[in-house]
């Protein structure tokens, strides 16, 4: 797949796709900067600047449909978060998100304390805010750090319709 460099809200991104996960950033109401450091080999995509920094990588894959090629993908994602040097928190998002199992809409993978699972979004009851959070591991708000997500995940925060709307905010236009 052939990236398509875009311009999104005066910042030149490297495909499309990028572009879209700032816009959707943006709806969510988290700052973000694009490939803001240099780590041992490898640039991120971007830095959400929230309770504590999280490494943000994206790549072209789709939840729903992810074969062999895309696993590794993935894979060689995580490898390459893991020998950077970053020991924070990490995010790799693909084209789209999925909802399964009890309504947990997933996003990715996420790194907390060195392991890698499944990422979902969420909004903070306690605070109000959305948030990713890591599936098996912490459901810990990464806005306000409220962590028992059974009294402070709320189910009010529409992703697909996010994630189309900043698909829409980057859509190519004739001029």
């Amino acid at each position: 797949m052939k990236a398509i460099p875009t311009t999104y809200n005066g910042v030149r991104f490297r495909s499309r796709l990028e572009a879209k996960w700032a816009a959707f950033f943006d709806l969510a109401g988290w700052r973000w900067e694009y490939e803001p450091l240099d780590l041992d080999g490898y640039v991120p995509d971007f830095i959400l600047q929230m309770r504590r920094p999280i490494l943000v990588e994206v790549k072209p894959f789709m939840w729903d449909f992810v074969n062999e090629d895309e696993q590794n993908l993935i894979g060689h994602a995580r490898v390459k978060i893991d020998l950077s040097g970053w020991d924070g928190e990490a995010w790799i998002v693909g084209a789209t998100t999925t909802k399964r199992g009890d309504a947990d809409w997933l996003c990715g993978q996420y790194r907390e304390d060195g392991a890698w699972g499944n990422a979902g979004l969420y909004a903070c009851g306690e605070c109000g805010h959305k948030t990713p959070f890591h599936h098996d591991m912490s459901w810990r708000c990464r806005q306000c750090g409220a962590d028992d997500h059974a009294s402070h995940r709320i189910q009010n925060w529409d992703v697909t319709a996010d994630l189309r709307a900043a698909a829409n905010a980057v859509q190519w236009r004739a001029a």
